[in-house]
């Protein structure tokens, strides 16, 4: 059996032992894409406010803060934690305190991966270009022994080291495009929680609060004074 025939194992062969690194740079990236594609499903904060607003709104009217305490706790989104710790606050200084809190974690949740993908961009092209050095340097060594006479193998043990600079490309622009995707996604999500938890704050500024918060959400400090 000749391995050289196996797709995709066939090139990893010719293009040379840097091949080995390119390849796990790939497996890398497309785990961590695959993995953060999820994430970012779950943390569909666009979707969620849709249904929340008018939900938000009645809670509200019906129960004030309280009310809006207990709406947020039965949901699961990145976008309720947010108001939630907001709506817990006793006033709306320390709401917006909560909030940012919970935000700058949520976010961080949101960009972990990116870095290992921004490595992999730069890193792949590096990979490649350096297993064409090496596969050029083969191919002139193999001159000085074989002389001008065999002018084939030379250029194909050249053409044969181009792989590694390619596959390395490839990687980088696959690995860029979604890259960029997930931090266009990471800017909106910021900017919408920081919208709504503007809006939670003025709706809560004119709700009763202490009056129907139950005692439980009230904070140890407040109970303790």
């Amino acid at each position: 059996m000749n391995w050289s025939d196996i797709p995709g194992l066939g090139l990893l062969i010719r293009g040379g032992i840097m091949m080995v690194p390119l390849a796990a740079a790939a497996l890398v990236a497309l785990a961590v894409i695959l993995e953060r594609l999820w994430v970012y499903h779950q943390a569909d904060i666009h979707g969620e406010s849709e249904t929340l607003r008018d939900r938000l709104r009645a809670a509200v009217a019906e129960g004030g803060q309280a009310g809006v305490i207990r709406l947020l706790e039965g949901e699961h989104g990145a976008l309720s934690r947010v108001l939630l710790a907001g709506a817990r606050a006793p006033d709306t200084t320390t709401g917006e305190a909560a909030m940012t809190d919970e935000a700058r974690l949520t976010l961080m949740e949101l960009e972990r991966g990116l870095p290992t993908l921004d490595t992999v961009i730069t890193l792949a092209p590096l990979l490649g270009l350096l297993g064409t050095i090496t596969g050029m340097m083969g191919s002139f060594r193999l001159l000085s022994n074989t002389g001008i006479g065999h002018p084939r193998a030379v250029t194909g043990g050249i053409a044969e080291a181009l792989i590694a600079t390619a596959t390395g490309l490839v990687i980088a622009v696959f690995t860029l495009v979604f890259h960029n995707y997930f931090q266009s996604r990471l800017a909106r999500i910021e900017a919408e929680l920081e919208l709504h938890g503007d809006r939670l704050l003025h709706v809560l500024g004119a709700a009763p609060k202490s009056a129907s918060l139950p005692r439980h959400h009230v904070p140890a400090a407040t109970e303790a004074t």
